[in-house]
């Protein structure tokens, strides 16, 4: 057999590389898909758009070939820059359209810059292609360095031959010599963040603000690091502390709402893009309370949410004495059959009151089939603090309706002929809940098309949750062909949409085909549980 040709692999190369830098190259240099009726190698998909924030860490894609009757060798060499492009994997026949192949990679040690006679063919047999048929999948990852003038991948030396001995496809790849040019250099604005402690400060107590988080930016052409922190500690549009470190402490004397501003400043260098802005802001509600010289009682949960999360949502330090609107009164989010755990601290001049009778109340969401209501009384311990608990209950008719909403708590205590009353409420739903699922394109060919499931879960808790993201097709008599898994984290309160893929294989079953996807804390043989109900989505399955 001649010289494999370095074709594929290039074309495959390059086909990563227009996927990974068609958003910065000219046109002229991209990648395209050749006429229906010509016989070729070609790379598909042959664009990833790398326009957003971030880009994957490899790109995959697969060399293809069409329109060829009798075919028995694909071969080529592919030369690249290694101080700049790593080539992951080469992986003969991914969608099982040509077997029977062997495949081999002569790779000569003494050119490192070139991968030599990749070759796939099959003995004693042949393909006849018509439609486009994967011969190889190459996984590629571009290094961090690449030069202000670019580098190329080359594809040559095909050898593709025929059951008649026929060289059809040979030498140099027309969808080769594809140009990677370096990222374009943006300008970051600067940031500013701070965090403060403690969390619900008292009226007198030293506040200690740090604004380390805040970071600075890049004017286009060089570093911009913070030089000034101004603080606003009534957000008027009047900087009362201006300072050169992050860390500064403040004493509020009332108690109340403040809204506190910080700007930093990050001045330019010499020659800054004009789309540099030097400075940042950012405003922060902070609740101070009065002194603790009064009666006080101070409701919150336990600060753990099964299965094995910390929250600090727990409604602790917002107490009887703050006066917050009813929104930061909420606490972190229960599933159902969670255990719920109350504590209410009780204290006089800020000392804890210890053996007194606390009264607590709880009701569960209204509803037209059965209201939730719990009355419960504890002593406090020497530390002041009272406990009761209770578990989520989860009926057997009407669960969702009966337990899924807002559920409002409520401590109360009588200190010395006077009550005081602390209140919060949390959410019960399943923490992740899967939204929605579509599978697309809704009608699959076996053997050739691969499901793409698309999925959108909602994370119900104030604070961010993993999760394992499955899915299994079976076919229209219940075989299972495929399946698929993905692991994520999403924020608290928040959506995200994640897509996993399904090749369909050609021995399933044509008709109608049901995807079914689960959101687990784990895989269940790694010790994982479900998160919610599985959900579904309908394909359909055909021959051709």
């Amino acid at each position: 057999m001649k010289k494999v040709s370095k074709t594929v692999v290039a074309f495959l190369i390059f086909l990563m590389v227009a996927l990974v830098f068609s958003a910065s190259l000219p046109e002229k240099t991209r990648a395209a898909y050749p006429p229906e009726g010509e016989t070729a190698l070609f790379a598909d998909p042959d664009f990833i758009d790398v326009s957003g924030a971030s880009r994957p860490a490899t790109y995959s894609f697969d060399v293809k070939i069409q329109n060829k009757a009798g075919v028995v060798t694909i071969a080529f060499d592919l030369a690249f820059d290694p101080n700049i492009v790593e080539i992951l994997s080469i992986t003969p026949n991914p969608n099982n359209e040509l077997p029977g192949g062997s495949f081999l990679i002569g790779d000569d040690p003494t050119t490192p810059n070139v991968i030599e006679m990749i070759t796939y063919g099959i003995l004693g047999a042949w393909w006849d292609i018509t439609t486009p048929k994967s011969a190889v999948r190459i996984t590629v990852k571009l290094k961090d360095f690449t030069p202000p003038t670019g580098t190329k991948l080359d594809i040559t030396n095909m050898d593709c031959y025929d059951k008649e001995g026929y060289n059809f496809l040979t030498g140099d790849c027309p969808y080769d010599n594809i140009a990677i040019m370096p990222p374009v250099i943006v300008v970051i604005q600067p940031k500013a963040e701070f965090t403060w402690s403690p969390l619900m400060p008292a009226a007198g107590e030293t506040v200690t603000f740090d604004a380390s988080d805040s970071t600075g930016g890049y004017d286009g052409s060089q570093a911009c690091p913070i030089t000034e922190y101004r603080w606003d500690w009534e957000s008027d549009g009047v900087f009362d502390d201006i300072v050169s470190t992050p860390v500064i402490t403040h004493v509020f004397t009332e108690s109340g709402l403040y809204d506190v501003t910080l700007e930093v400043f990050a001045p330019p260098g010499p020659s800054p893009d004009p789309s540099y802005v030097p400075t940042a802001r950012i405003t922060k509600s902070i609740y101070v309370k009065v002194p603790a010289k009064y009666r006080i009682i101070d409701l919150y949960t336990q600060d753990t949410r099964h299965p094995g999360y910390t929250t600090q949502f727990t409604g602790e330090g917002i107490d009887s004495s703050v006066d917050v609107p009813p929104a930061d009164r909420q606490v972190d989010s229960y599933a159902p059959q969670d255990l719920v755990i109350l504590y209410a601290k009780v204290t006089y001049n800020g000392a804890p009151v210890a053996n007194k009778e606390v009264a607590f109340e709880i009701h569960g969401p209204e509803n037209p089939y059965h209201n939730i209501t719990i009355y419960r009384q504890a002593f406090t311990n020497e530390s002041g603090i009272a406990q009761v608990d209770f578990r989520i209950p989860w009926p057997d008719e009407h669960a969702e309706d009966i337990v899924f909403g807002n559920w409002t708590i409520m401590a109360k205590v009588d200190i010395a002929e006077m009550w005081v009353m602390d209140w919060h409420w949390f959410y019960v739903h399943w923490i992740i809940d899967i939204e929605s699922v579509t599978v697309t394109p809704f009608e699959l060919v076996r053997g050739i098309d691969t499901a793409t499931i698309n999925v959108t879960v909602h994370n119900w808790a104030k604070t961010p949750r993993n999760a394992t993201i499955t899915a299994v097709i079976y076919d229209e008599l219940g075989v299972p062909v495929g399946a698929a898994t993905t692991t994520v984290t999403v924020g608290g309160e928040t959506s995200i949409s994640v897509s996993l893929t399904i090749f369909i294989p050609k021995w399933a079953y044509v008709g109608e085909g049901i995807a079914y996807v689960n959101a687990f804390t784990k895989l269940p043989w790694e010790c994982g549980v479900c998160w919610c109900p599985e959900a579904s989505a309908r394909l359909y399955i055909k021959a051709s």
